[in-house]
């Protein structure tokens, strides 16, 4: 019976309760807060401005920091990506050095290469000059000037020339736009063996390997406004100088006289190449006397034996 009456007796709150709790902090809250707003009420303006000013440093005080910290957060993050951007432009301009380097080694073994290949080219090709001519044809003074001549174009090369064709000019020295030879007269031969090959289509001559093919010019001919421009009146002795340096007259002369020369080019192509090829060539016609001296050309005797006449030729390959 007893027992039955003390397990029914209501239980005590706990001071320890959760809602006491509550209510302890709620009644806590409430007094702080009066004590506050009654020591508001009873500081002086100076109190208050001061204590305003502590808060405000405060604040001041919390802002600065986390402005600090975000700008060293900032620098840190930056710093990493700055470090990563560094590693990758090294990188970069090592792989960069690297290809250079490659390509550079590319280019000397092309450079190789060519250089082989011109090497081979120009040992198996063929090597054409003109190393002697002669007149076939008398010098005729009538309205101009004509002859025939017969140049021999040679072949020392391994390689036999192909699809020749080839241009010659007769022209007086002093009708010379230039006479630094090769001068405009090569030029412009060459100019017209290139048209002459073009035209031809593949029916030029040929010159076999050590060959010496005679081609002959049966009349070539200069018009008189040309002869004119080169007619010379008085030449002393020492003045007479040829185009190579020897003399041109044994004697000092008074009479018109022409110095001629032939201007000429070569225009070809051979196997190995698949471009053309030209060889430039400038005469210096010449006369001699029973005792082998040379003497004046003059327009006044009008003919010139071919026996009488002399043709000295230098050949320059142009490529």
């Amino acid at each position: 019976m007893g027992n039955q009456e003390s397990s029914t007796k209501p239980a005590t709150p706990s001071k320890n309760s959760i809602p006491d709790l509550i209510g302890r902090g709620i009644t806590y809250a409430k007094r702080k807060y009066h004590e506050r707003r009654a020591r508001k009420a009873q500081e002086s303006t100076a109190d208050r401005a001061a204590r305003r000013t502590a808060v405000a440093t405060v604040w001041i005080a919390i802002s600065t920091a986390a402005t600090v910290g975000i700008g060293i957060t900032h620098y840190i993050v930056f710093h990493g990506q700055l470090k990563v951007m560094q590693d990758q432009l090294l990188e970069v301009q090592k792989t960069s050095e690297q290809t250079d380097a490659i390509i550079e080694i590319q280019r000397n073994q092309a450079n190789a290469v060519i250089t082989a290949s011109r090497v081979l080219i120009d040992n198996q090709r063929p090597q054409l000059s003109i190393e002697q001519a002669e007149a076939t044809a008398p010098l005729v003074f009538n309205n101009g000037a004509r002859m025939g001549v017969k140049f021999f174009f040679k072949n020392v090369g391994k390689t036999g020339i192909e699809d020749a064709h080839y241009s010659i000019n007769l022209f007086p020295q002093g009708a010379a736009k230039n006479r630094r030879y090769p001068g405009p007269e090569q030029t412009v031969a060459c100019r017209e063996a290139g048209e002459a090959a073009a035209k031809a289509k593949g029916k030029g001559f040929r010159v076999g390997t050590n060959g010496n093919e005679p081609k002959e010019w049966p009349v070539l001919a200069m018009k008189q406004s040309d002869l004119d421009k080169g007619l010379q009146r008085t030449i002393e002795k020492s003045q007479g100088r040829s185009l190579f340096g020897t003399d041109i007259f044994s004697s000092s002369i008074s009479q018109s006289y022409v110095i001629l020369l032939i201007a000429g080019c070569v225009d070809y192509k051979f196997a190995s190449s698949e471009g053309r090829h030209k060889v430039q060539f400038i005469a210096y016609v010449f006369r001699v006397d029973e005792a082998g001296n040379r003497v004046p050309i003059s327009p006044d005797d009008k003919t010139i034996k071919a026996e009488e006449l002399r043709v000295s030729v230098s050949s320059n390959p142009l490529d």
